[in-house]
């Protein structure tokens, strides 16, 4: 299992502790540079996020290969399958003409309607085109997931998945993905930095979770680990995935995360399952007040 860094923050204010504006450049061509010279070969990024694919290409070292994964943009009225497709030759074009690690449709919606295996085999020409080395899917939730693997053949999940929300490991979902060989990358770790919050300070939509927020700092203490240690500790816990996306505002702040990432290896005596929530407006930001 390893990193991978998400870029939503290079492009646009992003979280439920969001900043009052992007990442500046020189801050992103610090972060990228370090991030290469510690293993983290990986950026996850979108045209949603704003000019994140452009900032990332304007600013990565020239001796940094990283590969990147990118998804579509929602399919619309004034933005239509073709023009969808397109944009991913245009994130092909800011790679330097390199094929993308990977492409996931964003919105899923999009793939399970009438005009999903159009859509599908659209981006399967893109592979055969080597635009692109995978195709894959975002998605939210066990039930969608399962939609998607009844018709189309993907080779990447993206996936939330955090102490809290352990639906995909409790469905066998993470189990399926392993016997099909579909890598699995998992976003929401820290639920958007609120599991990094004192649980005293958790927001009232999430003061139902506090005592298992409680629970978890103290069990932590105990394995001698940080907070951040126990929370990357669940993800080692799930075999199947393979890397974890992790968004930062600063080399500090990745400097932060890969720490508390390496030693995460001393969480695996705690009991993952006694944090496990399932209330959808708690786990799912979506359902957060706005």
């Amino acid at each position: 299992m390893k990193l991978a860094l998400g870029s939503v923050q290079f492009g646009l204010p992003y979280g439920a502790r969001k900043r009052s504006a992007a990442v500046s450049g020189d801050e992103v061509r610090r972060m990228l540079a370090w991030a290469w010279s510690h293993d983290i070969d990986l950026i996850d990024t979108a045209p949603a996020y704003g000019n994140a694919e452009a900032v990332i290409a304007a600013h990565r070292p020239a001796n940094a290969q990283f590969e990147i994964v990118t998804k579509l943009a929602r399919i619309s009225d004034d933005n239509g399958p073709s023009a969808v497709l397109d944009a991913v030759r245009q994130s092909f074009e800011l790679n330097g003409g390199r094929s993308l690690w990977g492409v996931l449709v964003h919105h899923v919606p999009d793939l399970l309607g009438p005009g999903g295996d159009s859509l599908f085999n659209g981006l399967s020409r893109l592979r055969d085109e080597g635009v692109t080395r995978r195709v894959g899917v975002s998605v939210y939730d066990p039930e969608t997931l399962a939609s998607v693997l009844a018709r189309f053949p993907v080779e990447v999940v993206q996936l939330p998945l955090n102490v809290l929300d352990q639906r995909f490991m409790q469905t066998g979902s993470l189990d399926v993905l392993a016997r099909r060989g579909i890598e699995v990358h998992v976003r929401s770790i820290f639920l958007q930095g609120m599991l990094l919050v004192e649980p005293a300070k958790l927001p009232a939509h999430l003061q139902p979770a506090r005592r298992q927020m409680e629970r978890l700092r103290r069990d932590a203490a105990e394995a001698g680990i940080d907070p951040g240690s126990a929370l990357f500790g669940y993800a080692r816990t799930c075999n199947s995935v393979g890397r974890v996306v992790i968004g930062a505002d600063s080399v500090d702040d990745l400097m932060a995360n890969v720490e508390a990432f390496a030693a995460s290896d001393r969480a695996s005596k705690l009991d993952f399952s006694r944090y496990a929530v399932t209330d959808p407006s708690i786990i799912d930001p979506r359902a957060w007040p706005s």
